[in-house]
C-alpha cells in the first residue's frame, strides 16, 4: 500500500470547515476525498494534520492518504486540481513513507492570525483578517503574548474544555509583525500579524489567544490577568473569540 503527502492551499470563507460532516458535503476534506477516489478508483481515507474551522483558511495544509496503485505524482497533482473548485488547491503530491501520519507525525504547527488596523478599513482585506473596535498597542500585545510562551494548562483559551482529556499545551513562540505580513513575505500596510508556533492546539485556542492578545492591546487585561487564566483559570477569565476570518494554517512541520 502506497501512502501520499498533499500539500494543499484553501480560502476557507465559502467551507464548513476541513472536517467531514454528517449533514453537508460542503467541507474541504470531502470534496478532497472525492477528488482523490475518482481519479484513483480507490476508496480511500484522507487525514489531514488539523481540522479547521468553518471559515478558516490555510497556507500549506498537510494531509495523506492511502492507495494501492503507484502515483504519477505530478500528473495526480495536475488531475485533483482539474476536478477542484478554484479556492481549493493542491500545490504538492509526495509518496511517504508507509508510517506518516500528517497528525501523529507533526511536530509542530505555525497558525497566523490576521488584524486589519487601517482608517478605514481596506474592504479588500475584510474575507482575510479582522477589524476589532480599536486600534490596540503593540507593545501591550507582545507583553501579553510573552506570557503565554512556554507549557501551560490552557483550559481558559479552549471552547468546551471539559470535553479534552488534556489541555497542557506548549507554546514555542509568538511573533508580533505590524505593517509586515508573515504569510506573504513582504510589507503590508495597516496589519498586524499574530504568528503562533507550538506543539499543537486546543479547540478554538488560537482564536482565544488572539482574540485576548487583542483585549490586552486594548487595555482590558494586564499581564497580571493573563498569567491568572494559565494558572488554573477559566474560559470566562480569557478574552473573545476572534473570527474565524482571520485565521491562517500556515503549516504544519515534520522531523522528516
Amino acid at each position: 500500500m502506497n501512502n501520499y503527502r498533499l500539500t494543499i492551499q484553501y480560502d476557507g470563507s465559502r467551507y464548513n470547515g476541513w472536517q467531514r460532516l454528517n449533514d453537508t458535503d460542503n467541507t474541504i476534506e470531502q470534496i478532497l476525498t472525492d477528488a482523490i477516489i475518482k481519479s484513483t478508483g480507490e476508496k480511500t481515507k484522507l487525514i489531514g494534520s488539523g481540522r479547521t474551522d468553518a471559515g478558516v483558511h490555510a497556507l500549506a495544509q498537510t494531509a495523506n492518504f492511502r492507495c494501492r496503485q503507484r502515483l504519477d505524482e505530478m500528473h495526480f497533482t495536475e488531475e485533483l486540481n482539474s476536478m477542484l473548485p478554484e479556492d481549493i488547491r493542491v500545490n504538492l503530491t509526495k509518496r511517504v513513507p508507509p508510517d506518516f501520519h500528517s497528525r501523529h507525525s507533526a511536530t509542530g504547527k505555525y497558525y497566523v492570525y490576521r488584524i486589519e488596523i487601517s482608517e478605514p478599513a481596506n474592504p479588500f482585506r475584510r474575507r482575510y483578517s479582522w477589524k476589532p473596535d480599536g486600534i490596540p498597542d503593540v507593545k501591550l500585545m507582545c507583553e501579553a503574548a510573552q506570557r503565554m510562551i512556554g507549557e501551560h494548562d490552557f483550559k481558559a483559551f479552549c471552547t468546551d474544555a471539559k470535553l479534552m482529556p488534556y489541555t497542557v499545551k506548549t507554546v514555542y513562540d509568538i511573533n508580533i509583525h505590524k505593517d509586515y505580513s508573515c504569510l506573504w513575505n513582504r510589507e503590508e500596510p495597516g496589519i498586524i500579524e499574530l504568528e503562533f508556533h507550538g506543539s499543537g492546539f486546543l479547540y478554538n485556542m488560537v482564536r482565544i489567544m488572539a482574540g485576548t492578545i487583542v483585549d490586552a492591546g486594548l487595555g482590558r487585561f494586564s499581564p497580571a490577568d493573563i498569567d491568572a487564566m494559565l494558572n488554573g483559570g477559566t474560559r470566562s477569565m480569557s478574552g473573545q473569540l476572534a473570527p474565524a476570518r482571520g485565521l491562517f494554517l500556515k503549516k504544519a512541520e515534520y522531523s522528516y
